[in-house]
């Protein structure tokens, strides 16, 4: 079951993220992409949420100190993001970074969660979203404020992408926890 509410929880974000990014985008590209998310997140919802599996390997144990850990970062990250887009928007006055910095915040979140939850692929999905996040700010400061929108949509369907592989890992285990056709 924890698979399943990781998987919705990356399929939530992903949405939101791919959905509120598109409509800063031109209507040629917001429409489209809005559709795209949409058809994305339902059809991450069927394979990796509602559709009939055989039941998932027992969960390990949850850290004391990974949990207390993750907890400290959730913290941290409620501080992180509106201050940053403070000092991007009042200090720096570069308020197309936000976008980018919620990304790499997010990113962040993701990278202590595999040790609090036992989340498959959590922190391969902290280190794109962060240098999705770097490099979307990188670019917009660059070349063109227009990227700072992408950065949100490219964010949005990582998430979604990640959510059905989440579910495709927890696929190809046997109850016992082994790889299937490993020996």
């Amino acid at each position: 079951m924890r698979q399943e509410v990781d998987s919705l929880i990356s399929a939530i974000g992903g949405l939101l993220f791919a959905e509120i990014s598109s409509l800063w985008l031109p209507a040629w590209a917001g429409w489209p992409v809005r559709i795209v998310a949409a058809v994305g997140f339902v059809a991450v919802l069927w394979y990796a949420v509602l559709r009939k599996r055989p039941p998932a390997p027992p969960p390990h144990p949850r850290s004391q100190r990974a949990l207390r850990t993750y907890l400290i970062c959730v913290a941290l990250e409620i501080v992180a993001i509106p201050l940053g887009a403070w000092v991007f928007v009042q200090v720096l006055r570069q308020p197309v970074v936000v976008l980018p910095w919620v990304v790499i915040v997010a990113g962040l979140h993701f990278l202590p969660f595999r040790d609090a939850f036992g989340t498959a692929l959590s922190d391969r999905l902290g280190g794109v979203l962060f240098g999705l996040g770097i490099l979307g700010g990188a670019l917009v400061l660059r070349w063109s404020p227009a990227y700072s929108p992408w950065t949100g949509v490219a964010a949005g369907l990582v998430l979604l992408g990640f959510a059905a592989a989440t579910a495709r890992v927890r696929d190809t285990k046997t109850p016992t926890g082994g790889r299937v056709g490993a020996q």
